[in-house]
């Protein structure tokens, strides 16, 4: 890639982030618009209402299901069988040496 390339990319780069820095420098700094303004925006329902229009009405179709109450149980635990120790095994391990390449030691064990 070449220096020129490096160069417009980075400056792209920088220039897209300072833009970015100065739109939410200048939205979050924005005064709020007077009341005069608030007042004339419309407001939502209350959620009382908002709930009160999906509720069915008695001249709809409504299906009313009885409560069910489902009961059941859990399967036994299993019985573990006692294990035995495990025979006791010994480990040889050879005595430590320096890699080949890299400045470690290793040792082998069987």
């Amino acid at each position: 890639m070449k220096k020129w390339m490096i160069i417009a990319g980075t400056a792209f780069v920088w220039s897209a982030g300072f833009a970015a820095t100065a739109a939410l420098s200048y939205v979050t700094r924005e005064p709020a618009p007077p009341p005069a303004v608030v007042a004339k925006l419309p407001t939502p329902p209350p959620a009382r209402l908002a709930l009160a229009k999906t509720m069915p009405t008695a001249t709809e179709h409504v299906i009313v299901l009885p409560t069910v109450e489902i009961v059941g149980s859990l399967p036994p635990k299993p019985k573990v069988a006692a294990v035995a120790p495990a025979a006791t095994h010994e480990i040889h391990c050879s005595p430590y040496r320096p890699l080949e390449q890299g400045s470690s030691s290793v040792q082998i064990c069987e």
